[in-house]
C-alpha cells in the first residue's frame, strides 16, 4: 500500500512539473558567439605514448575536438582515445607515476606476487603465508592486507574489515601495491579498499547496504550498493548507487543515481 502511495505522489508531481514547464524545443539565441557554435564536439582526450612492453608513458588529458581524438594514421608508438569528462575537470593533468623499465623489472617477481596458493620461499617481505591466506603489513605501520579466495577465480583484498574483490594480477614490493592492468601496463594502487570506503563515505551520508567494491582491468574500482533516502523528505526508500573511483589517484570519475534520485534525501547514518 505504501508503494502505491508513493508512486501516486510522485506521479502528481511530475504532471503538475510538466505542466507548469512545458516542455519545448531547445534554442540558441544569437548573440555575437555564432563562431564557437561551429566547432565540432569538444571530448576529454587521453593522449600517451608507449615505451617498453607497450606500457603507456607520457600521458596527459585535455578537452580537443571528438574528430582529433583518434590515432592518426602511420603514428607509431602512442595512443589517443575518449575517456570520461572528469579526467579533463577544470583543464587539469591527473598526475600519474610513470614506473620505469628498471623499476617494472624490479616489482614483478614471482616472489611479490599476491596470490592465494603460494609456492615455498615465494612468500612476500614483511606477508606471512598460510594456507590460502596471505597477510601483508602496509606503509605508515597499523594497516594489514588479507588476500584470501573469492569466487570465479577471484581474491578478496581486505583491508580494515572492508573487503574488494579483483581478477587483476597483484605485487607487493617495499610496502607497496602494484597491479598489472589492461595492455600490461602496470600502475601503483595507492587506493586500497579503506581509502574506497572512505571516498564513499565523503559522497553518501547514508551508509551503503549489500556493497560490493571491484577493481577491474583499467585500474578502476566498481562500487555498488543501495542506501536509504527519504522521497520527497517522507516516504523512505532504497536507492541504489553505483560509483566509479581512479585506484591509483583516488579520484571520483563517476557517481550514478536512480533518475528520480534528485528527489529524495539521504538518511544519514545518526538517524538510522
Amino acid at each position: 500500500m505504501k508503494k502505491i502511495v508513493t508512486f501516486i505522489v510522485l506521479a502528481i508531481f511530475l504532471t503538475s512539473f510538466i505542466f507548469a514547464h512545458p516542455i519545448t524545443g531547445y534554442t540558441t539565441e544569437d548573440n555575437g558567439d555564432s563562431e564557437n557554435e561551429t566547432e565540432g564536439e569538444k571530448v576529454c582526450c587521453k593522449i600517451y605514448g608507449l615505451g617498453t612492453n607497450m606500457v603507456k608513458v607520457n600521458i596527459r588529458y585535455g578537452w580537443i575536438e571528438e574528430s582529433e581524438c583518434v590515432v592518426p594514421e602511420g603514428l607509431l608508438g602512442g595512443g589517443r582515445e575518449i575517456v570520461d569528462d572528469a579526467y579533463c575537470k577544470d583543464n587539469k593533468t591527473i598526475k600519474t607515476k610513470i614506473l620505469t623499465k628498471e623499476q617494472i623489472t624490479r616489482i614483478i617477481i614471482a616472489r611479490n606476487r599476491l596470490r592465494i596458493q603460494v609456492q615455498e620461499g615465494e612468500c612476500p617481505d614483511e606477508c606471512t603465508c598460510t594456507g590460502s591466506v596471505t597477510k601483508c603489513q602496509l606503509a605508515n605501520g597499523g594497516r594489514n592486507m588479507t588476500i584470501m579466495a573469492g569466487k570465479s577465480g577471484n581474491i578478496i583484498v581486505q583491508v580494515k574489515e572492508i573487503n574488494m574483490s579483483t581478477n587483476v594480477t597483484l605485487y607487493k614490493s617495499e610496502e607497496k601495491i602494484y597491479g598489472v592492468f589492461k595492455n600490461n601496463e602496470t600502475r601503483e594502487i595507492n587506493i586500497l579498499p579503506d581509502h574506497v570506503q572512505e571516498k564513499i563515505r565523503e559522497r553518501i551520508k547514508s551508509k551503503l547496504q549489500n556493497q560490493t567494491i571491484e577493481l577491474d582491468e583499467e585500474g578502476i574500482y566498481r562500487i555498488q550498493g543501495k542506501k536509504k533516502a527519504r522521497l520527497f523528505f517522507i516516504f523512505p526508500v532504497r536507492e541504489r548507487v553505483r560509483m566509479q573511483i581512479d585506484s591509483e589517484t583516488g579520484q571520483v570519475i563517476k557517481v550514478r543515481n536512480p533518475w528520480w534520485g534528485f528527489l529524495a534525501k539521504d538518511i544519514d547514518e545518526e538517524e538510522e
